[in-house]
């Protein structure tokens, strides 16, 4: 069994495009070994999970909904994240997000989707806080980047997964 079919045993109850979209990228950088609910997390896998326990994305009941986009909606942290992307991928500025691997081609590849079809590329990927007051995103900062840049946010719903605790 390789990596990525362990890890998608490992997350069961996952929806299938939930797990290709943000786990399986991460897998194939990073493989799948030593990641367990009984140990604690390697360092690459700490900050991926947003410091959410592996219990609750091994066991989260996920909806999937198409929303207007409203920066209230989401963790402020997931805007804030967003609109670094869009500073650095348009003006060039080092930003706390300026180091992320392939961040600016991977801003432009998602705006020249969302121009050319008028809707993001996938879904983003979230999970409610702990209040249950708003969405912090894990997965889908640059089409969120890109849509927000576009002004497509004004006009359109965002797809997006939520994981909801069991």
């Amino acid at each position: 069994m390789d990596d990525i079919q362990r890890a998608k045993q490992f997350f069961s109850e996952m929806p299938l495009e939930v797990f290709q979209i943000w786990i399986v990228p991460s897998v194939k950088c990073h493989g799948w070994k030593g990641v367990s609910i009984d140990e604690p997390l390697q360092e690459e896998w700490q900050g991926f999970f947003a410091d959410y326990a592996i219990s609750f994305w091994k066991s989260a009941r996920w909806e999937f909904c198409s929303t207007p986009f409203d920066a209230n909606l989401f963790a402020p942290m997931s805007v804030q994240r967003a609109l670094w992307i869009v500073d650095h991928a348009t003006k060039g500025l080092k930003t706390p997000t300026a180091d992320i691997h392939d961040s600016v081609q991977r801003f432009w590849a998602c705006a020249a989707f969302i121009k050319d079809n008028r809707k993001l590329p996938c879904p983003l990927v979230g999970c409610v806080t702990p209040d249950n007051s708003r969405i912090d995103l894990v997965d889908g900062h640059h089409r969120l980047a890109a849509a927000i840049h576009l002004g497509t946010t004004k006009t359109s719903k965002l797809p997006i997964w939520i994981a909801l605790p069991k």
